[in-house]
């Protein structure tokens, strides 16, 4: 029997009697768990010993006990660095174990592996050769590090460890690993019991599952027969070792009799407690071990409460005294908070699974300094966020670039592959195509880096013969590592998991691979290859067969496989050759052979769904696409137990795609009418109704939503469809239950997309708009505010107000989302809604946290931000029970403008405001595009309108008026487009402000010049009413956000007056511009910035502190991309104009700008108002650019105009606008639109043959006419965009005489 406890115990005779005592207690302490308390000896007594070689390496063993990978790298590291000094050997073996100890922790501190490849080399050559039965303590210490060492780096790289497995070098039988157990024998028979205990702890999980057991037996037999324990130690041994029997029977799928092994391990601990007089025996080590064994093992999946009370309860013992295995027991408590939230939905379990999670993180950063456990161990994290949340999957990525720009050094090639594939997993979700495609490509490059295999298989002793069940046994089933190539089947496809196609070649090029090796083998017949692929037999027998079989390319295998016929009448074979050959498949894919089954089975799977989706993309018949459907819906029920796991939501899915196909049919039937079109509606409606609930079920946010979005467009159809029957009305009960079924889908998937559109970027400037444009189009979520008004006007306009509403609020859903939202980051709290929160305590205290949140996640780590994302979700939720805090919420978010938004707009605006929208919409099944036009005001329900001109005819239009030569334009164009504007005349008051927010290439139509029909004749638009532009309503209340603030700043206007075109002979034709600037800079007491001084840099230096721009000079426009929309400014005086000067001004640049909030912009160019509006009406271009930038206002035009135009327009828009300044000698509002109104008027009666004259009087401008002699019009280019109140100081001039 062995004197001492330590293991490293030939070191102790260079030590003082004392200190061997000190380490002997230290070293029980650690057995004990009680880790404070021998740390303390080590801090303490052992002090001045700290760098023997003895207290190194048992303060090192402690660490490692508690996994503290940051103390396990230093303590070895400091003292190999002052053995180094001092010119000792190196090689000497307490310094090797010290240095192998250092690279162990190396990889798990540092997520580096070249330490760990270079001592697993130094190990090889020092212990090749030497025999088990000569290895020291020391050696045998080195050993169980170095096992260690060789599982971790194979398990994150493909370090090949089959020489590596013969350290120690085996006796008898050669097998990988055998040395382990030879060693451990030799230690036994030699008497060193205490290295032979440690060394087996490592050796158990290098032994295959099917052995453990009776190798634990073993080792219990030959103690008890050999060794005379004290009654203490035979108890802490026994104690052990029945832990160890009874983790092998739970590995073995014995559950019963693992139980019985536990409940005998704590009866022994409790007896060896009263033995010692013991008092803390529930924070044991073994004791702790047992508890853990039991919450790994029970199942407890029907009773998640008491998995998580059982677990939470040990994790905080574990916690006291950091126990090696604190983060598994953190594993557990986080996974049945997830069961838990699953199961019950409920918020508490949500947050405590993210608390849990982000105290995990806290304790290996802090703690462990474990940062390569901290990035796996963060995986419920990743795969919640990214397949569940929305707006927690932008956070994830936020974690993945934090932790790979904090850990720069990490090169683990499967923790990187580890990132590239959660970020994959996002942006394939996103659609993200170039983003995905890059984390594809990363891949690629690791892929001869990763490690070949995964699992609890990897790096172990391979079984004995006698041992291994064979893969028909039902023993086989089920149980994890019998197989690692069974564990592992997986793997041929995991480079191309998510992309169809690549999924689709990969199956074909392994069915042949596949083929051929069986082909070989004897394994598969020749007369099943020709029957299977149609290769010719003829001379040369089984060799030629092989060789055609080889040759064949993924393509000419999914034709020779699937198809019939050639050119374009190739179609699928069908159904009863297919039958055939899919039998035949399944025959040989079944049979033993060197690939795995489970993997030859899910090649079966994939084979059959190729054959589904070949009947879907030749348009096969509808009969046949879904007897193939349910075909590989059924092949799922026959699966092996890992096999189905991972396919286990294909037979949801499928079962949509037999919906989708049912729709698509209908759809395109030529009689929509007809009595099947209903019936596979119907079907199509129930079957999806059905996907979305097992969806939810099983949490799966990301395919529910598209499934509600598709089920909101079938309800539309079946809604059309009960429509043309006869007696069938929109009040129908079914029909309106059928609407709200559509709608409720429709809003349930914009409540997903919404959040994700804001989550989607916290970029700011143009990376935020262009982000959410992306998203937006990629995911489709443009269609959803179409659809759900398409299913509220099925049937014609409703006359219940609440309806009416509803589609108002969708048409605001639809437009410039992404403009809104990134304006909305940028954004600050209006000072009268500050000032109404912080007269109120409560509402004080909220919104101080939400600042003091806001700032916390600014200045923290991006990798430690997630939690406080989290909670900052929980407080907004607070916040929004409270109306003024849920104004700073919607800000926030960028959200929508909703009708009580406008009683705020109506109450700070001199006059009456009405919000005016037109939208394109699909009125029926066959309708090829209506326009709705909308009205809404203040206390009043939104009028709906169908207007009588279509869609084609304004593009029409355009074509004929606007893409041409723009000089020639007049009124009389516009004449045909005025029924856009008729229906204002009957839902509108003379001299209320109307707001105009256009769509798709209306905006490019001067609405405001139409001319209306009234009592007494016809008169523009624009002479009836104030009006303005903006590009959505949820823009404008930004505008009028930024607009207060600079009122509430008292900001002054400091003019900056510039024109961009220098005074050179060949810019004679733009003189009216210069002079037009240099008279105004006159007008309003300033310098003007022209010729040399209008440049660029200038505009850059003045505009930031400018709140009032005018801007005369050329405009770039380029269709094709609306960001290079540019201003073109002066040369700089030292330079000639050349390529190389930079004279333009982007609206990609502009993004990036600041002007001071509220600034009113005048843009005197050629269509500087033009932006490009895309499919999803989201808008880019100048204009947009003004307004992110923090312009509240702009003046621009819609197409080229001549420079004298721009110059007469500036003069009379000016003049106007000094004349609104009088009375306000002490600063105030201007109504800008009512300037415009009055300059447009002026230029209206200069410019033409005005057919107004006659109803000057009905409208409070009265401006002289000036006849000019011909019809030609300039001014309906010009537009007002954003908020059209400019507060301004006193002006120190007095207005300009006409």
């Amino acid at each position: 029997m062995q004197p001492y406890i330590g293991v490293n115990t030939s070191l102790y005779s260079t030590l003082a009697a004392q200190s061997v005592i000190y380490l002997e207690q230290a070293s029980t302490l650690t057995d004990y768990g009680r880790y404070p308390e021998a740390l303390h000896i080590y801090d303490h007594a052992l002090l001045p010993q700290q760098l023997h070689p003895a207290v190194v390496l048992g303060r090192a063993e402690l660490a490692l006990k508690q996994y503290k990978m940051g103390e396990m790298f230093r303590i070895p590291d400091e003292a190999l660095r002052d053995a180094s000094r001092q010119g000792f050997d190196l090689d000497a073996p307490e310094f090797r174990l010290m240095a192998i100890m250092r690279a162990f922790a190396a990889h798990s501190h540092k997520g580096v592996c070249e330490p760990a490849v270079e001592e697993i080399s130094r190990a090889q050559l020092w212990l090749k050769d030497l025999p088990v039965t000569d290895y020291t303590d020391l050696q045998v210490n080195y050993i169980r590090k170095y096992v260690l060492l060789v599982l971790f780096l194979a398990l994150g790289s493909n370090y090949i460890q089959d020489d590596a497995g013969f350290i120690p070098q085996p006796g008898q039988e050669w097998v990988m690993w055998q040395g382990i157990s030879d060693l451990r024998e030799s230690l036994l028979e030699r008497g060193m019991l205490n290295e032979a205990l440690t060394l087996f702890k490592v050796e158990r999980t290098r032994i295959p599952p099917m052995e453990r057991l009776d190798t634990v037996i073993h080792v219990r037999d030959y103690i008890r027969s050999h060794f005379s324990l004290t009654e203490e130690r035979s108890l802490w041994v026994e104690a052990d070792l029945a832990i160890y029997a009874a983790q092998s029977l739970y590995e073995s799928r014995e559950g019963a009799k693992g139980a019985i092994e536990l409940i005998g391990a704590q009866k022994l601990l409790d007896e060896w407690g009263c033995l010692v007089g013991y008092q803390q025996k529930e924070t044991l080590t073994p004791a702790l071990d047992v508890r853990l064994t039991r919450v790994r093992y029970n199942n407890f999946s029907d009773e998640p409460m008491v998995y998580y009370k059982e677990s939470t309860e040990l994790l905080e013992l574990m916690k006291k005294c950091c126990h090696t295995s604190t983060t598994v027991c953190f594993g557990h408590v986080i996974e049945a908070a997830r069961l838990l939230m699953t199961s019950s939905g409920t918020d508490p379990y949500r947050a405590a699974f993210y608390e849990r999670l982000d105290e995990l993180q806290e304790y290996q950063q802090t703690v462990l300094e474990d940062i390569r456990g901290m990035l796996f161990d963060q995986a419920p994290l990743f795969t919640e966020a990214s397949n569940y949340s929305a707006k927690d999957s932008n956070r994830v990525l936020e974690w993945l670039d934090g932790f790979e720009k904090k850990y720069p050094d990490f090169d683990i090639p499967d923790g990187i592959e580890f990132i590239s594939t959660r970020r994959r997993t996002i942006y394939v979700h996103r659609r993200q195509t170039d983003k995905h495609a890059e984390e594809d490509a990363k891949m690629e490059r690791l892929k001869d880096k990763v490690p070949g295999q995964y699992g609890v298989l990897v790096a172990i002793r391979k079984p004995k013969p006698a041992n291994l069940p064979i893969k028909s046994d039902p023993r086989a089933e089920g149980i994890d590592g019998i197989d690692v190539d069974e564990d592992n089947f997986f793997l041929p496809w995991a480079h191309v998991a998510g992309k169809s196609e690549g999924t689709r070649t990969q199956a074909l090029r392994l069915l042949v691979q596949w083929m051929t090796f069986d082909f070989t083998a004897g394994i598969i017949k020749d007369s099943e290859i020709i029957a299977l692929l149609g290769i010719e037999s003829g001379i040369g027998g089984s060799s030629k067969t092989s060789t055609q079989v080889d040759d064949l390319g993924p393509d000419a295998t999914f034709r020779k496989l699937y198809l019939c016929g050639e050119g374009p009448s190739e179609t699928v074979i069908d159904v009863e050759r297919w039958v055939e050959k899919s039998g035949m498949l399944k025959s040989w894919l079944c049979r033993p052979s060197k690939p795995s089954l489970n993997g030859r089975q899910y090649l079966w799977v994939l084979l059959q769904e190729i054959r589904k989706d070949s009947t879907i993309e030749l348009k096969a018949p509808l009969g046949v696409i879904i007897l193939e459907i349910k075909r590989c819906i059924s092949v799922v029920e026959t699966l092996r137990p890992l096999v189905k796991e991972l396919v286990a939501t294909k037979p949801i899915l499928w079962r949509g795609v037999i919906a989708d196909q049912y729709y698509f049919y209908c759809i395109k039937c030529p009689v929509f009418n007809s009595e099947e079109v209903g019936e596979y509606l119907a079907s199509a409606v129930d079957i999806s109704l059905e996907v979305i609930d097992e969806l939810q079920k099983l949490r799966d946010v990301v395919q529910s939503t598209s499934r509600q979005r598709l089920t909101g467009e079938i309800c539309l159809y079946k809604l059309y469809w009960m429509l043309l029957q006869p007696g069938h009305t929109i009040s129908d009960p079914k029909l309106v239950e059928l609407q709200k079924i559509g709608l409720d889908c429709l809003e349930a998937a914009d409540d997903f997309f919404t959040p994700l559109l804001k989550e989607v970027t916290w970029s700011l400037g143009l990376e935020s708009v262009q982000e959410r444009e992306r998203s937006i189009s990629a995911s489709t979520s443009w269609r959803i505010p179409q659809l759900a008004v398409r299913l509220l006007v099925a049937g014609g306009i409703p006359a219940d107000d609440e309806k009416r509403k509803a589609i108002w609020s969708w048409v605001q859903r639809s437009k410039a989302r992404a403009l809104a939202m990134a304006m909305a980051t940028t954004g600050r709290v209006p000072a009268a809604l500050l000032q109404q929160i912080m007269a109120s305590e409560q509402y004080r205290l909220l919104y101080e946290e939400m600042s003091s949140l806001e700032q916390q996640i600014q200045t923290v780590q991006p990798q430690n931000r997630f939690a406080l994302r989290q909670k900052m979700d929980i407080h907004i939720q607070e916040m929004r029970k409270h109306r003024p805090l849920t104004k700073i919420c919607d800000i926030r978010d960028g959200k929508a403008l909703t009708l009580p938004d406008l009683d705020g707009i109506t109450a700070v605006s001199e006059s009456a405001v009405v919000l005016v929208d037109w939208f394109y919409v699909c009125l029926d099944a066959y309708d090829e595009g209506s326009i709705l036009l909308l009205t809404a005001k203040s206390g009043t329900t939104p009028t709906i309108s169908i207007l009588s001109v279509a869609p084609p005819k304004i593009t029409e239009w355009i074509n004929a008026n606007l893409d041409g030569e723009f000089s020639d334009y007049t009124n009389k164009d516009a004449s045909e487009l005025e029924h856009l504007v008729q229906p204002l005349v009957d839902l509108t008051e003379s001299g209320e402000t109307l707001v105009f927010s256009a769509t798709s290439n209306l905006n490019r139509i001067p609405l405001h010049s139409i001319d209306v029909e009234e009592d007494d004749g016809l008169r523009r638009l624009i002479y009836r009413n104030p009006i303005v532009y903006i590009h959505s309503h949820s823009v404008l209340r930004m505008c009028l956000w930024n607009a207060h603030e600079a009122a509430d700043a008292q900001s002054p206007l400091t003019p900056l007056i510039m024109n961009g075109i220098p005074d050179i002979p060949s810019n004679a034709a733009w003189s009216a511009g210069r002079a037009s600037v240099q008279e105004l800079a006159s007008f309003l007491d300033v310098a003007p910035y022209l010729n040399t001084s209008g440049t660029k840099a200038n505009f850059l230096t003045m505009a930031p502190s400018s709140r009032l721009i005018h801007v005369h000079s050329h405009v770039e426009w380029t269709n094709g991309d609306p960001l290079a929309h540019s201003i073109q400014f002066a040369p700089p005086a030292s330079n000639s104009l050349n390529a190389n000067t930079d004279i333009k001004l982007a609206a990609r640049e502009i993004f990036a700008l600041s002007f001071p909030l509220g600034s009113h912009v005048s843009l005197i160019a050629c269509s500087g108002g033009l932006a490009r509006i895309s499919p999803e009406d989201e808008v880019m271009g100048l204009v947009p650019a003004l307004l992110h930038a923090g312009a509240s206002s702009t003046i621009s035009t819609l197409w080229p105009i001549a420079d004298q135009a721009g110059a007469d327009f500036a003069d009379a828009y000016y003049r106007a606008l000094e004349k609104a300044r009088e009375g306000k000698e002490g600063g105030g509002w201007i109504d800008l639109a009512r300037v415009f109104q009055t300059a447009v008027i002026e230029r209206d009666k200069k410019e033409g043959q005005s057919d107004n004259e006659e109803q000057d009087g009905k409208n409070e401008v009265q401006v002289d006419k000036e006849e000019v002699g011909d019809d030609k019009l300039h001014w309906p280019a010009f537009v007002m965009h954003g908020f059209w109140q400019l507060w301004v100081p006193p002006m120190k001039k007095k207005v300009k005489e006409n």
